[in-house]
């Protein structure tokens, strides 16, 4: 059933009249926002900036729990960021001091190697994200969204609910 919702949603995004830009806004803001511990500032932040912004939802939503899922297989490489950063680098030393002395910024939890890695690693990804996902959806739209759009499957996808789909194919 997850699948062919995630499916459904998908296809939504795909054929939805939102600008490649918007979608691939979506798609690089969930993708910070799934690289990011839920209970940060730093992931409060990126969703109010999803909620301000024209960014495609559904993108986002999409985008969101495949990059945490990505995530668990980056955490050995981004704590090597966060350590390097961190601990290996005394000039950022003070930095990081001054930073934990502040208000609010302990609550980005960016004195954790692997929080601090990721976040980083997202940052990264960011631009090349948007352009790659307005590529893709370019080149979607160009080449298989009549296509798709003539599927019968489609036609349920369209029509009714997945529960109903499901319903029937029990």
């Amino acid at each position: 059933m997850f699948w062919i919702k995630a499916l459904k949603s998908l296809l939504g995004v795909l054929q939805s009249s939102d600008s490649p830009y918007q979608i691939a806004f979506g798609v690089a803001l969930g993708a910070l926002l799934g690289l990011t511990p839920l209970a940060t500032l730093q992931a409060t932040l990126l969703f109010l900036i999803l909620m301000a912004t024209k960014s495609n939802l559904g993108a986002a939503a999409l985008a969101t729990p495949l990059f945490a899922a990505i995530a668990l297989l980056l955490d050995p490489l981004a704590h090597r960021i966060g350590y390097a950063l961190l601990v290996q680098t005394p000039s950022l030393v003070p930095l990081w001091t001054s930073a934990y002395n502040a208000p609010l910024l302990p609550f980005t939890r960016f004195y954790n190697t692997v929080v601090l890695g990721e976040f980083l690693i997202g940052l990264i990804l960011f631009v090349p994200l948007i352009f790659l996902s307005r590529q893709g959806v370019l080149y979607y739209r160009a080449h298989y969204q009549e296509k798709v759009s003539k599927w019968k499957i489609m036609k349920y996808l369209k029509l009714t609910k997945v529960t109903d789909i499901l319903g029937k194919v029990k």
